[in-house]
């Protein structure tokens, strides 16, 4: 889940490939390898072989999913053995967007939904990282294939 930037870490990577709703905005980030647009409100298949990916990043759009469960276990199909799923968010949303079940939880919560979403796609949640040290709080639900 992209757009412009990916807020990848300086590191290497064999191969990225990105998702977002923008297709201008995903042709301008220079991180990606390749990407493709779509809407996981209303298609929740993602166009990418099972297997594929040693990590699955979920960066700052985890409250617009209205399907959760369904793109979750999508995360799962393309993860390789041993990937992981990072599902990342803080406390900035469009409340207009997000969905009814994250705007009424607080963060620890929200943690603990990303937790549940992780469950019902297949995953289990193996550390959740906060850091609440700057103006917004940030936190990682990191999760893997259960085996």
């Amino acid at each position: 889940m992209s757009s412009w930037v990916s807020f990848l870490p300086p590191l290497s990577f064999d191969h990225v490939v990105g998702h977002g709703l923008n297709q201008a905005e995903l042709e301008a980030n220079e991180q990606l390898d390749e990407f493709f647009v779509q809407n996981f409100n209303t298609e929740q298949t993602l166009p990418l072989e099972d297997n594929q990916f040693d990590m699955v990043c979920c960066a700052l759009s985890v409250q617009y999913l209205q399907y959760p469960g369904e793109i979750f276990t999508e995360f799962e199909r393309v993860l390789a053995p041993g990937g992981r799923v990072i599902v990342s968010f803080t406390n900035r949303m469009f409340p207009t967007k997000a969905v009814r079940a994250w705007r009424m939880r607080s963060m620890d919560e929200r943690a603990t939904l990303v937790e549940e979403y992780l469950t019902a796609g297949g995953l289990a949640q193996t550390e959740c990282v906060v850091d609440q040290s700057g103006s917004d709080p940030f936190y990682a639900v990191i999760g893997s294939p259960i085996d």
